[in-house]
């Protein structure tokens, strides 16, 4: 059986179809992938705007295209945090029906982080850890010590959102904004106490920044294998790719294959 899932995200729009098999095993066989941007300038309006819907739109057009070619049995099509913020919410899912006979389920703060935890989880051998889901618009977290779920966060720390909001329209940051966004990411995440005791706390990264990250930090190490799933970084790692980004002009980071827009 053929399923394809949509996920619209605040910052990406992808596609991935799937074969199911009947012991409900499954692989994906396909996967599309487009920076949509429906969430660029919501902070300011509310409101999602007419370009970023313009090519929301379009790109779906080309999914639905893809899909019907495939005649996928089930199509899942979900939205995450830019749609669910959105003063214009019921009138952009009523446009994206009408032209691309696509209904989306909006996902709420708990439904988007437990999704993520739960595919993280089942692809892992982490007992205890902090599970999350770095967006474009949000950041989800699952703080899990086997076999309970401690507590489920959501907070407003997308890249793209945190790039809206701090950064200049070029897209670099003075030093005072940057301190500014700083300061805001340390308010809005958990304090050690929310942690699980623990001498070793895994971090397990869901994502395209974090795909990102790791993709650089493996292009820095001249890495042998070209596989992200399960890639360990350290502590020191995490920091030094920190750093080195910090030095790089916006220009230079656009042009890394690693990284790229």
């Amino acid at each position: 059986m053929k399923v394809s899932v949509i996920d619209l995200g605040y910052n990406s729009l992808k596609l991935v179809n799937y074969e199911v098999r009947r012991d409900k095993s499954f692989v994906a066989y396909g996967q599309q992938s487009v920076l949509a941007k429906v969430g660029e300038g919501l902070d300011q309006t509310g409101f999602l705007r007419d370009k970023p819907i313009r090519r929301t739109i379009k790109a779906l057009k080309q999914f639905r295209a893809i899909v019907d070619l495939e005649r996928s049995s089930h199509v899942l099509p979900v939205a995450t945090s830019a749609v669910m913020e959105a003063g214009n919410r019921e009138e952009f899912l009523k446009q994206a029906y009408q032209e691309t006979r696509f209904k989306f389920k909006v996902l709420s703060e708990k439904e988007e982080a437990v999704y993520a935890f739960e595919g993280a989880k089942s692809a892992t051998s982490v007992r205890t850890g902090l599970f999350f889901d770095l967006g474009g618009g949000s950041l989800e977290m699952v703080i899990y010590s086997e076999p309970t779920i401690r507590r489920i966060l959501s907070v407003p720390l997308g890249g793209l959102r945190l790039t809206d909001l701090y950064a200049k329209p070029n897209g670099s940051y003075t030093k005072k904004n940057y301190a500014r966004m700083r300061k805001r990411i340390l308010e809005l995440l958990p304090e050690k106490k929310h942690l699980p005791a623990s001498k070793s706390l895994d971090l397990v990264g869901v994502g395209g920044s974090v795909r990102a990250l790791a993709r650089y930090d493996q292009m820095r190490r001249k890495y042998p294998l070209n596989k992200l799933h399960n890639y360990s970084m350290k502590r020191n790692a995490v920091e030094s790719v920190h750093r080195a980004l910090r030095r790089m002009s916006l220009r230079t980071i656009r042009k890394n294959p690693a990284i790229g827009q």
